[in-house]
């Protein structure tokens, strides 16, 4: 399994966090409030995509679709990020990040797990203590923006307090639940994400995204570039590519 390099961010002074992941949840459909769920759901519905079979639902992604990369690669071209924060668990720490579960919303239609596994889970490179956080959690806030190229303006794609998702205690709580061994160290979950500004889904060439702290006035962020892969036309030589 590859490391990531990560660094925590305390009051007390920052720290170099190597995270070797064992496993990677995604979470999906996990609003606290069951309106805005069906509003998520409907927007994906618009989408061509079915409605799950329950709520919350689970995804199980390799170790390796994780990645702090700046710059990632897709095969199709309509795919999008979200915002998400993420839960690092090792050695019995709790660590929150930022990140972005970005899918492939063409094979989302007809399968969401591999929608989820053919593209990269984004993660920042900075991560807090949960203990930090804990007593203010619901004031802490998602937000992420896109842009239609690398010189464009970023613009506002979602917004919301994360206390409209499941809490990191809830989330813990339902994934150990659903894992045949209850284990969660060495694993990294993805939170699921809040609704859309627009309510439409745009596939951007840029996604940034951030989990804001208005208490202790600090906030963690994650920016990627997404490149679609293109191919040699029939006969082209390499040395023409």
């Amino acid at each position: 399994m590859k490391c990531l390099d990560l660094e925590i961010i305390r009051q007390s002074g920052n720290a170099p966090l190597a995270f070797e992941p064992q496993r990677v949840i995604n979470v999906g459909y996990a609003g606290r409030d069951q309106a805005a769920v069906r509003h998520h759901i409907e927007e994906l519905r618009h989408e061509g995509v079915a409605p799950p079979p329950s709520v919350p639902m689970l995804f199980a992604l390799p170790c390796s679709t994780v990645t702090t990369a700046s710059r990632i690669e897709t095969v199709e071209q309509k795919t999008s990020g979200e915002v998400e924060f993420v839960l690092l668990v090792q050695n019995g720490r709790l660590h929150v990040g930022i990140g972005s579960d970005h899918t492939d919303r063409s094979l989302e239609t007809g399968d969401m797990l591999k929608s989820k596994q053919a593209c990269p889970n984004v993660l920042g490179r900075s991560v807090w203590d949960h203990a930090e956080v804990n007593g203010h959690w619901d004031r802490l806030q998602l937000k992420s923006w896109i842009r239609a190229d690398r010189a464009g303006e970023w613009l506002p794609y979602q917004d919301a307090a994360a206390g409209t998702i499941l809490s990191p205690p809830q989330i813990l709580d339902l994934v150990r639940s659903r894992v045949p061994d209850h284990r969660l160290d060495d694993m990294v979950i993805f939170s699921g994400t809040i609704p859309l500004l627009g309510g439409g889904i745009i596939a951007a060439a840029g996604f940034r995204c951030a989990l804001v702290d208005p208490v202790l006035r600090r906030s963690l962020e994650c920016t990627y570039e997404i490149v679609q892969l293109t191919y040699l036309q029939p006969g082209a030589s390499a040395a023409n590519a």
